[in-house]
């Protein structure tokens, strides 16, 4: 597990988040890093853009702060829609808000 002290705010998270997206490649090949959704630790998904709802289902543990997601995809008349839900690891700070639902509400 790497050593990696959680944000305290909503503040201090947002700036951490925003710091640890990353996008490279080009073209088709072009990929995206994706911090934790809990503690914004780095690299919490990185996929292709073109494979985001595969590694989005997924999911993926934070190496920091143990938490782990994924997303739960559905078609709509206009598109697609997700949720992302938590599926493991200790309870989200109270701070952070929306809460995330646990995939156990997903009927």
């Amino acid at each position: 597990m790497m050593d990696c002290p959680e944000p305290v705010d909503p503040v201090e998270y947002l700036a951490l988040y925003n710091a640890n997206v990353r996008f490279f490649g080009l073209g088709y090949m072009t990929s995206m890093s994706v911090p934790c959704p809990f503690c914004a630790a780095p690299d919490f998904m990185i996929y292709k853009v073109l494979e985001v709802q595969k590694k989005m289902e997924e999911g993926a543990t934070c190496g920091c702060c143990r938490r782990s997601a994924r997303a739960v995809f559905s078609d709509t008349p206009t598109g697609k829609r997700f949720e992302i839900f938590q599926t493991a690891g200790p309870a989200a700070p109270e701070w952070l808000q929306p809460k995330l639902r646990w995939i156990t509400d997903v009927q």
